[in-house]
């Protein structure tokens, strides 16, 4: 799978680096078939245990858009709503990009790397 970012959400997602303050939100986009096309970054705090609280309000109204969920300077962690959902982590600013899937072999979550395309 290919990532691709809009011009709108390359801007977001620069300035929330650029700030280098703990972020966490959910990113909105479409699947173009072979891509997986970033439209914007939702900022919205949200923890381990809140999670489970905040997610089902976002998925409730933007089912249709909702593609995953990212963390900036904030430890990544796995929870049972984010699989086979991206998850862009940038530490250091440096963002890495992965999709959430569940090994059958070991029955976990794990951290599937993915590329990004990147427009000219």
């Amino acid at each position: 799978m290919k990532i691709e970012f809009s011009p709108k959400s390359r801007s977001q997602l620069d300035i929330l680096i650029e700030l280098k303050s703990k972020e966490t939100g959910f990113i909105f986009g479409f699947n173009t078939g072979q891509y997986k096309l970033i439209d914007s970054f939702f900022p919205i705090r949200f923890t381990k245990s809140s999670i489970k609280r905040i997610y089902p309000q976002i998925f409730n109204r933007f089912s249709d858009r909702l593609i995953g969920v990212f963390f900036i300077n904030d430890p990544v962690f796995l929870s049972d709503w984010f699989l086979e959902q991206m998850i862009i982590d940038v530490q250091n600013q440096t963002p890495e990009i992965y999709l959430c899937r569940f090994d059958d072999g070991d029955h976990q979550k794990r951290l599937i790397p993915v590329s990004e395309k990147r427009r000219g």
